[in-house]
C-alpha cells in the first residue's frame, strides 16, 4: 500500500507506528480551522492511497503522476550558475548568546566586501546576505529601509558590485512571517519569563535538527533564550507599534479575540492578496535597486496557526501555505527584471517547490547526527553511511523532475540554538568526521551552503570541492548511488556520468580501512581512474590518496574520501 499524505493548504502531521508484525497505523493531525458560518463548503485532500504497488521500485514512477495531477511540479529552469555553487552565508552585525557571547564576524558591510578575495579563493560562488544583526535579525522592520533591514544601501550596492566583478552572485534573504515592535517584543520576552522554560533557558541546548523529532523542549529552550537575548536590542529598534496595524489591518492575523496574533512577532496573512502586491513590488525594489541576484525566503510557514480575522475565517487555517499562491505570482515579476534570478526557499515540501529554483535541506539534517553520534542512532533510521547515500536517492527520486536542493552542515539555523562552545559541527564530532561530513553534503547533488566561519579547519578542502562540483558531469550527469550489497557499510558513494565522462566520490566514515567492490552497475565501464582528490583525517590534497585501486576494487584507508574521474571509450 502507497500513502501520500497530501494536504496542500494546511500543514499536516503525521504518525506512523507498527501495531503488530503485519500492520501499521497512520494518524494524520491537520491544522483544519474554520468558521462553518462564514463558509458554505470546505474540502480537506487527506491522502492519496495506492493499493497495487508490489515492490518500493514501482513507486517513484507512480508517485510522479501523482504529482503532476496535483500540479506539484518545478519549474526545472533554475538559473545555470546556482546548481554547482558554493553558497557563503554572510552576517553583518552581532549577534548574542547567553548575554554575553557574541559572534561578529562582519559587524559592517565594508568588513564583508574587504573578505571577498579570501571568501573567492575558497571557492564560494554566491554570497547569501542575512539581514543584519542582532536588529532586526530574522524579522521584519520595513522592505523599503534597506539601511535598518541590511546595510547602508551605498556600501550595499558597492558589495553587489564587487561580486560581480569576481564572478560571483549575491542573493538577500528575506522574511515573510511579521513585524517587530515594541509591544509585540514586550509580550513575546514577558511569555517566556512567565512560561514553562523560563527556569532552563541557561540549561545546555544541542542540535535541534539531530535529535528525537517528536522531542521539541531542546528547541524550545534555544528559543525562549534567543528572545531575551535579542530583547534589548529588537526594543531599542522597533517603533512602538508598527504603523502597519493601522494602516492595513487585514495584512495580518488575529485570534478569536479580534487582536493582532504572532508567535514573538506580529504575524502577516500571506493570502491577503493586497498583501502579496505589497511583498511583490518590496522585491522587485530590491532587486532592482541593488542589482542582486535573487532571494532566499526565510520561514514562509512559519505562521503556522489559525487566522480568526472576519475575512478569512472561512478557512482559518490556511495561512501557513498561502505563501505557495504568493511565489507563483511573484516568480514571473521577478524573472521578467533577471531571467537568471534565484527563487530559494526553507521548506523543501514538494508544494514549496512549485516555484522555487532552490529549496533548503532541513529534512536532511538528522542525518548528520545520525551518522556520527550512536545514541542518536533509532532501530527505524538511517545508521550508516551507506544508508544516508540510500535515503537520499529515495528522497530525490520522489521529488518532481528538475528540482535542486542546497545541502549544508554548518547554517545559522544550526549555529544558533545549541550552547555556546558546541555550535560547529566540528565542535560537536571529531575533526575527521567533520571534514567528512563536508565531503559528503558537499557533494551531493545541488549547491552546497555554509555559514561564515563554518570554514575554519577546512579551509584546504573546500577549493577542492568547488572543483569537483564546477564539472560538468558533477552538476549536470545521471546519478548513480553506491547502495548494492557489496559496498560496506560505512562507505558513502555517488557517481556522476555524463556522455564519455565519469567522477565518484567514496567516503569511508569507518575508523578502519575497508575495501569497495566496484558493483557491475556503475557507469565505471573502463577502469583507468584520475585522483581528483582526497582526503585523509585533517589532510587533503590533489593526486596523492591513502588508497589502492586496482581491478577488484578500491581500499579506502580509515576516515578517508576519494574523489576520482574516469573517461569511457566510445561503445
Amino acid at each position: 500500500v502507497s500513502i501520500w499524505f497530501d494536504n496542500d493548504v494546511e500543514i499536516p502531521e503525521i504518525d506512523v507506528r507498527g501495531t503488530s508484525a503485519s500492520s501499521l497505523a497512520f494518524v494524520l493531525t491537520t491544522d483544519f480551522a474554520a468558521d462553518l458560518t462564514h463558509t458554505t463548503s470546505n474540502e480537506v485532500q487527506l491522502c492519496s492511497l495506492d493499493v497495487d504497488v508490489p515492490r518500493w521500485s514501482s513507486f517513484p514512477p507512480l508517485f510522479d503522476g501523482w504529482l503532476g495531477s496535483r500540479g506539484h511540479t518545478s519549474p526545472g529552469a533554475a538559473p545555470d550558475w546556482i546548481a554547482g555553487a558554493l553558497i557563503y552565508e554572510a552576517q553583518i552585525g552581532f549577534s548574542v548568546f547567553a548575554k554575553v557571547n557574541r559572534y561578529s564576524p562582519y559587524p559592517e558591510v565594508n568588513d564583508l566586501t574587504d573578505d571577498l578575495d579570501r571568501i573567492c579563493a575558497l571557492g564560494f560562488t554566491v554570497i547569501q546576505l542575512m539581514p543584519r544583526q542582532p536588529y532586526p535579525s530574522y524579522n521584519i522592520h520595513d522592505y523599503w529601509n534597506v539601511d535598518v533591514s541590511y546595510g547602508p544601501q551605498a556600501l550595499l550596492i558597492e558589495l553587489v558590485e564587487q561580486c560581480h566583478a569576481r564572478g560571483m552572485r549575491i542573493i538577500f534573504d528575506v522574511l515573510l512571517h511579521g513585524v517587530l515592535d515594541q509591544e509585540s517584543i514586550g509580550a513575546a520576552a514577558d511569555g517566556v519569563r512567565a512560561g514553562p522554560f523560563a527556569n532552563l533557558v541557561t540549561a545546555e541546548t544541542t542540535d535541534s535538527f539531530g535529535g528525537d523529532v517528536n522531542d521539541w523542549h531542546n528547541y524550545l529552550i534555544a528559543w525562549s533564550r534567543h528572545i531575551l537575548d535579542f530583547e534589548p536590542y529588537w526594543r531599542a529598534g522597533s517603533p512602538p507599534v508598527s504603523p502597519l496595524i493601522a494602516e492595513h489591518p487585514d495584512w495580518f492575523a488575529r485570534d478569536s479575540t479580534g487582536d493582532v496574533a504572532g508567535v514573538y512577532t506580529k504575524a502577516f496573512d500571506a493570502r491577503n492578496r493586497e498583501w502579496q502586491a505589497y511583498f511583490t513590488d518590496a522585491m522587485s525594489f530590491l532587486m532592482t535597486e541593488l542589482g542582486i541576484d535573487g532571494f532566499r525566503f526565510d520561514a514562509p510557514t512559519y505562521n503556522d496557526f489559525p487566522n480568526w480575522a472576519g475575512w478569512a475565517r472561512g478557512r482559518a487555517g490556511s495561512s501557513a501555505l498561502s505563501c505557495v499562491g504568493l511565489f507563483e505570482r511573484l516568480r514571473p515579476v521577478l524573472k521578467r527584471i533577471r531571467s537568471d534570478s534565484l527563487m530559494y526557499t526553507e521548506p523543501s515540501g514538494h508544494a514549496l517547490r512549485k516555484s522555487m529554483d532552490l529549496n533548503y535541506n532541513y529534512d536532511e539534517q538528522w542525518l548528520v547526527t545520525a551518522i556520527t553520534n550512536p545514541l542518536a542512532v533509532k532501530p527505524w533510521g538511517v545508521k550508516t553511511a551507506k544508508g544516508l547515500a540510500r535515503w537520499m536517492s529515495e528522497r530525490d527520486a520522489l521529488l518532481p523532475k528538475g528540482s535542486l536542493t542546497a545541502h549544508h552542515i554548518d547554517s545559522h539555523d544550526t549555529f544558533w540554538w545549541p550552547t555556546w562552545g558546541k555550535k560547529w559541527r566540528r565542535e560537536q564530532f571529531s575533526a575527521e568526521q567533520f571534514r567528512l561530513l563536508t565531503v559528503i553534503f558537499g557533494s551531493l547533488p545541488g549547491p552546497f551552503m555554509m555559514f561564515s566561519g563554518g570554514e575554519a579547519g577546512i579551509e584546504d578542502l573546500l577549493p577542492l570541492l568547488a572543483r569537483l562540483k564546477d564539472r560538468g558531469e558533477w552538476s549536470g550527469g545521471a546519478q548513480y548511488w553506491w547502495t548494492s550489497d557489496e559496498v560496506p557499510d560505512a562507505v558513502f558513494g555517488l557517481t556522476r556520468s555524463l556522455g564519455r565522462e565519469s567522477t565518484t566520490v567514496l567516503v569511508n566514515f569507518a575508523d578502519a580501512p575497508v575495501t569497495v567492490a566496484i558493483p557491475p552497475s556503475t557507469p565505471l565501464r573502463r577502469w583507468s581512474p584520475t585522483v581528483l582528490c582526497a582526503v585523509q583525517g585533517d589532510v587533503s590534497a590533489v593526486g596523492t590518496v591513502d588508497c589502492m585501486f586496482s581491478d577488484g576494487g578500491i581500499l579506502l584507508g580509515p576516515f578517508s574520501a576519494v574523489a576520482f574521474s574516469n573517461s569511457s571509450a566510445p561503445e
